[in-house]
């Protein structure tokens, strides 16, 4: 027992100091800690999470891509609409968006794009902007276990193939389960702290001109004809990811065997991809500019080092 908590004590120190550098600092920190439990406490080290990295990449590559045909761009336009129209009701329309956004692309990154319109939408209507915020980052990572293209929802479809469970049977459990707890937190967070016409600091802030609120410019479609083609060939590609991965019959067999979710995913995501830079004509120098590449790469750094065989953790 004492073993063991020496063990844990590593593992949540590691995560510590990765939390506290951030980014690639996190898979550093926990290659650290891997090196001190696989060397000093000579625990087996279980394989890479390849499927899960190679899920991310691919996933990402499609959705920078995406970017590239200003694709994104198009849906934070739309998204800031929306939200505009009722500025009042942003404690349940931010977190709103970022969960359907989450759930379109199979990442919690796409989300940071809406956080800002988010706060500054809600500081224009003198609503608490963390009200707003908090639910917002819950709500995004939320929906990673109610998108279809996620590697959280992959990962654990490939965990229970043999239990004959599809896509679909986990998509409705956790979409309604996920959209219930959302819920449930705006209304917990609907009333929280006081109202800024009633905040003796924010008052004070205002009075003194320290309190400066910043309108963000609206998002630039360069080309929005591009940009409307590329968002349906990627809501083509996660509407056959869906069907694909429910209906094993409709995927390849080899030797008796089925391919994979994930590797179909995988497969799907490229293609997708392939096809917003071919209808979409993306100059190649625009596939470097986006940083949803660079943001997704970071993610992948920070699982490669959890290969450590839990079993031997936790035996």
């Amino acid at each position: 027992m004492d073993l063991f908590l020496v063990q844990l004590a590593v593992v949540l120190v590691c995560i510590a100091i990765g939390g506290k550098i951030g980014g690639i600092g996190l898979g550093a920190a926990g290659g650290m800690g891997l090196f001190i439990l696989s060397f000093l406490f000579h625990l087996e080290p279980d394989s890479p999470p390849v499927s899960v990295m190679l899920i991310i990449i691919s996933v990402i590559t499609c959705i920078t891509i995406l970017q590239a045909a200003g694709g994104l761009d198009l849906l934070v336009s739309l998204a800031e609409r929306m939200l505009r129209t009722r500025p009042n009701a942003i404690t349940f329309l931010g977190p709103f968006v970022c969960y359907i956004f989450t759930i379109m692309c199979g990442t919690s990154y796409i989300a940071f794009s809406v956080y800002p319109v988010i706060a500054e939408i809600a500081t224009d209507a003198r609503v608490r902007p963390e009200r707003a915020m908090s639910m917002s980052v819950i709500a995004a990572n939320m929906a990673l276990v109610a998108s279809p293209i996620s590697a959280v929802v992959v990962g654990m479809l490939a965990k229970a193939v043999s239990l004959n469970i599809s896509l679909l049977d986990i998509l409705l459990i956790t979409v309604p389960g996920t959209m219930l707890g959302c819920l449930a937190g705006c209304l917990f967070v609907y009333k929280k702290g006081a109202e800024l016409s009633e905040d003796d600091e924010f008052i004070r802030r205002q009075q003194a001109g320290e309190f400066d609120l910043t309108t963000l410019s609206a998002a630039k479609i360069g080309n929005l004809t591009r940009a409307k083609i590329g968002l349906a060939i990627f809501a083509i590609g996660v509407f056959l990811i869906v069907i694909l991965s429910s209906v094993k019959e409709m995927r390849p067999m080899w030797h008796g065997e089925t391919m994979s979710v994930s590797t179909t995913l995988q497969i799907l995501m490229l293609t997708t991809a392939s096809l917003i830079m071919i209808f979409c004509r993306i100059a190649p120098e625009k596939l470097h500019e986006g940083s949803t590449f660079k943001s997704g790469l970071i993610g992948v750094v920070g699982i490669f080092w959890f290969i450590v065989d839990d079993r031997n953790i936790f035996r």
